[in-house]
């Protein structure tokens, strides 16, 4: 029988966009700037106690902590901004300096942190890289215009790397994936494509899958930049993910008479089998996989419906492990892996049951022992 786990809910100021927030590497709290519009927001994950500091004169679209914890990022349309964070003292910013870095249409700014203090940003004309302890900018790399990210990360050897779509063929004459990497700064591989498909690529970059056609995905060995072969009734849908083993994906099977379409389906890219099972959703619900522990979550809130209701399953083998309520938005996973948060806005709380401002940060236990 399915455990029941309870769900915290602080309430947000009331934002339009997905409010960054972002768990401490401890895995004790979140820090987030929907909880009071322009400041950033301690939030407790055991008690949900919040405590507000650290303000900041423009909307941040972007905070990432560095390896260690001691130092906050945030990032908005004119300024990268480093925070001290020491246990229970209030944020104060040590080192701010405007930046000519374009950001994506949606403000997101892909980030990595690195052993040690050194931390990447990911801009659409620039990629910088900081030492976070010495506030020193210590390279900038310019890219060329219309190159994309997709994936940042770490390869199996700790190696950062970043993956790119030329989308538009602005730098190649078809659309082309290139992996980067950062530590040599070199291309290792480029796939080019014959037009332009979804992509979904797997948290350590070694393997690609593209969707070749309307329901056939082919699965691309990214370092030898050698198509594996091809997988047919296959559509990754929205919200496709990787699993943490970095041989599964996931996604909605294509409806016919023996899987609903608000099943899920668990796809192993490398040996072809699948597992597909009842969401136990009333309409397709957002899927998403966390990227430290084979657990894959889906969320469906609708006062439509009605259903409030977050579960919980083996990303492995599809097994029910828990429940909970009042999960709404963008997901996030705590590094240690003993939680997981929803941050919302004001559009997806328009529909949800029990809707709260935008902003809202909700926060559960994973008690899966």
């Amino acid at each position: 029988m399915a455990k029941i786990f309870t769900t915290k809910i602080v309430p947000g100021s009331g934002t339009g966009l997905d409010s960054p927030a972002e768990f401490h590497p401890s895995g004790q709290w979140i820090a987030t700037t929907g909880i009071q519009a322009n400041h950033f927001t301690r939030i407790d994950c055991k008690t949900a106690i919040t405590h507000t500091f650290g303000e900041n004169p423009h909307p941040i679209s972007t905070i990432a902590f560095d390896h260690s914890g001691d130092r906050l990022i945030a990032i908005d349309e004119n300024k990268v901004s480093f925070w001290n964070v020491q246990s229970n003292a209030p944020l104060h910013c040590i080192y701010q300096n405007s930046t000519t870095m374009e950001l994506p249409e949606d403000g997101v700014v892909p980030t990595l942190a690195i052993n040690g203090d050194l931390f990447w940003i990911f801009g659409l004309n620039e990629w910088t890289l900081w030492s976070t302890k010495k506030c020193e900018l210590l390279m900038s790399l310019k890219v060329a215009a219309g190159e994309r990210v997709l994936r940042v990360g770490h390869t199996s050897s700790k190696i950062p790397f970043a993956i790119t779509y030329d989308e538009e063929n602005r730098n190649h004459p078809t659309p082309t994936l290139s992996t980067v990497n950062l530590q040599s700064q070199d291309i290792e591989s480029r796939i080019a494509l014959d037009e332009w498909v979804d992509v979904l690529i797997s948290l350590d970059g070694k393997t690609a899958v593209l969707q070749s056609s309307s329901n056939t995905i082919d699965v691309w060995d990214m370092k030898a930049g050698r198509n594996l072969h091809s997988i047919q009734n296959v559509r990754l849908g929205l919200h496709p993910s990787f699993v943490a083993n970095h041989r599964q994906i996931v996604t909605h099977p294509i409806e016919k008479n023996d899987s609903l379409w608000c099943w899920i389906e668990l796809i192993d890219v490398f040996s072809k089998d699948r597992i597909r099972f009842d969401s136990l959703s009333p309409f397709r619900p957002r899927i998403s996989c966390s990227p430290y522990a084979n657990l894959l979550v889906t969320v469906a809130n609708d006062n439509r419906h009605p259903i409030d209701s977050t579960c919980f399953w083996d990303s492995e083998t599809g097994k029910l492990i828990a429940e909970t309520t009042g999960h709404l938005g963008h997901p996030f996973f705590s590094p240690c892996g003993k939680w997981f948060a929803t941050v919302s806005n004001n559009a997806c709380e328009e529909t949800a049951v029990n809707h709260q401002p935008g902003g809202t940060v909700r926060i559960t236990k994973l008690e899966l022992n």
